[in-house]
């Protein structure tokens, strides 16, 4: 399937978009076009940015995952201590981070990245991935070592 070209949903549909002077000035300063920050926050990388001060404390929102975060989860998965609770959104959103693009057939997100061979077939049951998926997804994890790149 030559030419093929996988779209994938942002996280979220944006709605009036407003800006101030003020912030423009500095988006200006730094030479970042507001359209770039704008896609970032569609597909769920927040607070990337900030420092680890300046995160909120109740970040357990739908793709509100700093790196440390996404870090944890990837060692708790790769871990193999428990393949329960691992929550849904916070695993597609690390998939995600790590390059993989994602189709969705049904109740399956199935995850994809070119130079793996391997796909990663999650679905959500309570808020929380399957865990015999947990365990097919631990071994591609542990087979590249893609925690570097997180």
């Amino acid at each position: 399937m030559q030419g093929a070209v996988l779209v994938v949903a942002p996280l979220l549909y944006l709605g009036q978009l407003v800006a101030t002077q003020g912030a423009l000035a500095l988006l200006a300063d730094a030479r970042t076009h507001p359209a770039e920050l704008l896609v970032r926050h569609q597909e769920g990388d927040w607070l990337i940015l900030l420092k680890s001060t300046d995160r909120p404390t109740n970040c357990d929102g739908v793709g509100c995952t700093p790196v440390g975060s996404r870090r944890k989860l990837y060692d708790r998965i790769v871990g193999g201590r428990s393949d329960a609770n691992i929550p849904f959104e916070q695993t597609r959103n690390m998939l995600l981070r790590l390059g993989f693009k994602e189709r969705v057939r049904g109740s399956h997100h199935i995850f994809t990245r070119e130079g793996i061979e391997e796909l990663i077939d999650i679905q959500e049951v309570g808020g929380e991935c399957k865990p015999y998926q947990v365990k097919q997804m631990r071994a591609v994890l542990k087979k590249y070592n893609l925690r570097k790149e997180l």
